[in-house]
């Protein structure tokens, strides 16, 4: 078979992806070991080096209805791996994924017990071509009601950019995550992200946390503001026992 013997191949799919307008599309290779191109109506969209990692990659120039989509795959020579002489090439599955022109691509929620405060860092992506002025809300929710809202901010991303900001406030009548016992029980909100475009709602993600701060002070651990022994275990045999919260 001449195609193993190969260190060059390519890929190509046609694919009718309907109307695009407002949308964003990426595609994720679950596992690609060596070097990966990806170019959809001829233009280069990204590339990938490595061993053994999923990738992500934005499509670019996308248009409505038919559309080409190519994969220029080839071997990377590891003169000092061992692995240089195992398999190369996409070794999982493929997707192509759909999402709003702008959305939330990650989210870190920062909690602090001694300050009473919140900070939360999103970064946002914006597929489109052409330039974003969107509005970010964020709040958190406990049992379908809402606890806390941080302030919301406006701001401008560039077409096929990506961009960072961070919320924050005070917020005293939190309540704390805890192990159980003396420490509270493990209470978790949801963070709500809504992204506005146009005034219209483009992206909703849920992300769950707890409020806690952890610290050590000299040779003692402090959970919100107790001192706690921390103990180790290696099997966890009840590990699918525990609740999500406890984890």
């Amino acid at each position: 078979n001449k195609l193993l013997c190969s260190k060059k191949l390519w890929y190509k799919t046609n694919i009718d992806l309907g109307t695009v307008s407002g949308k964003s599309f990426r595609m994720r290779f679950d596992n690609v070991e060596g070097r990966i191109k990806v170019f959809v109506n001829g233009t280069f969209c990204g590339e990938y080096s490595g061993w053994m990692g999923q990738v992500v990659i934005p499509l670019k120039t996308v248009r409505d209805g038919q559309n080409s989509i190519e994969a220029y795959v080839e071997k990377l020579n590891y003169e000092a791996d061992s692995n240089s002489n195992m398999r190369w090439g996409i070794g999982d599955d493929i997707w192509l994924e759909t999402a709003p022109s702008v959305y939330l691509c990650d989210v870190e929620v920062k909690t602090s017990w001694r300050k009473a405060s919140i900070e939360v860092l999103s970064e946002l992506e914006n597929a489109g071509a052409k330039e974003a002025k969107i509005r970010l809300d964020q709040y958190c929710v406990l049992d379908k009601k809402i606890k806390y809202r941080l302030p919301a901010k406006e701001l401008t991303i560039a077409p096929y950019s990506k961009a960072s900001t961070s919320l924050s406030g005070i917020w005293t009548e939190a309540e704390n995550w805890g192990i159980g016992g003396k420490y509270g029980n493990p209470v978790l909100y949801d963070l709500v992200t809504d992204i506005y475009l146009d005034g219209k709602l483009v992206d909703r993600q849920l992300t769950p946390f707890g409020f806690r701060e952890f610290w050590i002070a000299g040779t003692d651990f402090f959970l919100n503001g107790k001192r706690i022994i921390l103990q180790g275990d290696v099997g966890l045999p009840g590990l699918n026992k525990i609740g999500r919260a406890h984890v």
